[in-house]
């Protein structure tokens, strides 16, 4: 497979997709830049390491997400936010709260930092082999690739 391909089959992949993958593959690059920069000016193994590993598992995680992609083994689901949880202390979402066909979806957000209001359609990219769990009458969401929210109209409006 030529990297015209690699690249044109990329750029087929959802913003939030892409953006994982270019990020991925953009930091096991610079690891590989620290790696061999480090071999040319110290021979202790303990230095050269931690970036060689992370180059290693950084390169093989973007192949493997590159590959189930690519397979179309991924799952989008689009809904209304209805609302957000916040942590106490920091108000940092924590959960947002989407509706998607008459269900409820609690997404429990882990490393995301996502601007959202009641309102807005909420695009989660997950795996069809994702765990979901039922608590209150509301399905629970832990793991996923990405989300990606888009101001809804009112949010629109009140911006002009």
């Amino acid at each position: 497979m030529t990297s015209k391909n690699i690249r044109s089959k990329i750029l087929s992949f959802p913003a939030p997709l892409q953006k994982m993958l270019y990020v991925r593959l953009t930091v096991s690059v610079f690891s590989l830049l620290l790696f061999m920069l480090l071999l040319a000016f110290s021979t202790d193994i303990k230095l050269l390491l931690p970036p060689g590993l992370l180059f290693v598992y950084l390169l093989s995680d973007g192949f493997f997400l590159y590959k189930r992609f690519s397979r179309g083994d991924c799952m989008c689901l689009t809904g209304e936010c209805v609302g957000i949880e916040k942590s106490f202390l920091r108000k940092r979402p924590q959960r947002i709260i989407m509706r998607v066909d008459g269900s409820t979806i609690m997404i429990h957000l882990s490393k995301e930092r996502i601007s959202a209001e009641a309102g807005d359609t909420i695009s989660l990219y997950l795996s069809p082999t994702t765990p979901i769990r039922q608590e209150d009458g509301a399905y629970l969401i832990y793991r996923y690739y990405a989300v990606r929210a888009v101001p809804g109209l009112q949010r629109e409006r009140e911006k002009a």
